[in-house]
């Protein structure tokens, strides 16, 4: 699919409110109301983009984020990753070329919990060592960009006991620009009482509509972990430099006291050019290691940690 300019900026209009109304994105491109809606059906209809409600992971009772390097013995890798996708506690399952082969996002109740998946994954046929990384403190994390294609599979976790409130996030999870009027109908209840609890809703973190797009449509080709040590007050600089950047999906400081980092780039060379300028730039910043990963077979777009940060696709 042909992605024009027009595509990209109602991508960019969406990434600044996911919710905006098609008129109000026509009137900030320049195009009909009728054109935004048919340029919006094709880029979803294509996995372009998907605008959702994504839930807080530490609403439903998983807090604890961690990152497990995988190396396998190449025996059958479409095996170990099928077995890899199949484990809930897996969020996201990605392929690398070198050492560790797979990286995968675990989410759990405990840090025991963590070990414990952890010995799951050690015990597959093909699997020669896994090691992980539990996240300390998470600075941003903005699952906004991601492969649509993967067909994971999307878990069911109550965030509430409210039918009510339950309703309303199930039927924004479908579809994240669904009218309020449509929500209200479709609940038998008034739209000012669905607006009121999806501000609420909002404003306690539980969920969040975001808008996610397919990388390399919109020009990002390359992703890549990034590994990073150095003093506590360097690796608070290095994080507040990287915060604002675009590219910088996720920040986070390990339980050994090291950042990371997952970032989305143009090119290897740019990823190359985030790391030296952004990160050595920082005195006190030892050793940077960045993975770029080759593929993605599962990503659960869905749950999130919620930490007050968006991703916005396009660039200056």
């Amino acid at each position: 699919m042909q992605i024009s300019q027009t595509d990209l900026a109602i991508i960019q209009a969406l990434a600044d409110d996911p919710r905006m109304p098609n008129k109000a994105i026509g009137m900030r491109v320049g195009v009909s109301q009728q054109t935004v809606a048919v340029r919006l059906r094709k880029l979803m209809d294509g996995n372009v983009i998907r605008v959702m409600a994504q839930r807080d992971l530490a609403a439903v009772g998983l807090p604890v984020l961690a990152l497990a390097g995988i190396s396998i013995d190449h025996s059958d890798l479409k095996a170990i990753i099928r077995q890899l996708g199949s484990l809930p506690e897996l969020f996201s399952v990605a392929v690398c070329p070198g050492t560790p082969d797979i990286y995968v996002n675990i989410n759990c109740p405990t840090p025991e919990d963590v070990e414990q998946v952890a010995e799951r994954i050690r015990a597959l046929p093909g699997v020669r060592h896994c090691s992980t990384m539990v996240c300390r403190k998470i600075f941003k994390f903005v699952s906004g960009a991601g492969d649509l294609k993967s067909g994971a599979a999307r878990p069911s976790l109550a965030l509430t006991q409210d039918r009510l409130d339950q309703f309303i996030i199930d039927q924004l999870s479908d579809d994240g620009r669904r009218s309020l009027r449509q929500i209200a109908m479709s609940a038998g209840v008034s739209e000012g009482t669905v607006r009121t609890r999806l501000q609420r809703l909002t404003d306690q973190n539980i969920i969040r509509v975001g808008l996610i797009c397919e990388p390399d449509m919109i020009g990002y080709q390359f992703s890549a972990y990034v590994f990073f040590d150095g003093e506590p007050e360097a690796i608070l600089s290095a994080m507040d430099a990287m915060m604002p950047l675009n590219e910088a999906s996720f920040l986070g400081v390990t339980d050994a006291g090291g950042g990371m980092a997952l970032l989305v780039a143009r090119s290897i060379v740019e990823l190359h050019e985030i790391c030296i300028e952004k990160l050595r730039a920082v005195p006190g910043i030892g050793n940077v290691t960045f993975r770029p990963l080759a593929f993605t077979t599962k990503h659960n777009f869905d749950y999130i940690h919620i930490v007050g940060q968006r991703f916005e696709p396009l660039g200056d």
